[in-house]
């Protein structure tokens, strides 16, 4: 069912965002006023910027196969424990800052949040060898 929804998910947001600049070049003469258009309009930026999130995180999940391999099911449990209190402590500290919150800083939230999920991922591989009892022991 999850593969369902994500499938789901995937084409209406290709769907969407292929829609609406197909609109902005329909609708305006040269490539120029359509980007402005695109730019301006906070419904073709939704639409974008869901899109490009999409892409981002397809790539972020396909590096994580072939650096790591599948994720062990306790490693998905502690991450999304681990992402929900960071990601939860980094909007309350967004509060400060919210004037200068735009696209920048949203580029630089994303890779914060990759950067800390990709150490915690790592960790945890660590430690799981770590707690491994030598492949051939020998006493001496």
């Amino acid at each position: 069912m999850p593969k369902m929804r994500l499938a789901w998910y995937t084409g209406v947001s290709t769907a969407l965002a292929a829609a609406v600049v197909m609109s902005a070049f329909h609708q305006r003469d040269n490539f120029y006023s359509a980007m402005v258009y695109l730019a301006q309009s906070n419904l073709c930026l939704l639409a974008l910027v869901n899109f490009s999130l999409l892409l981002y995180s397809s790539f972020i999940y396909g590096l994580t196969r072939v650096c790591y391999g599948t994720l062990r099911a306790v490693e998905v449990e502690q991450l999304t424990e681990r992402a929900w209190f960071a990601i939860t402590e980094t909007c309350l500290a967004m509060t400060i800052f919210r004037e200068e919150i735009g696209a920048w800083f949203l580029v630089m939230f994303t890779a914060l949040v990759t950067g800390k999920v990709w150490g915690w991922i790592g960790d945890g591989r660590v430690e799981f060898l770590e707690q491994q009892p030598p492949p051939n022991p020998t006493l001496t």
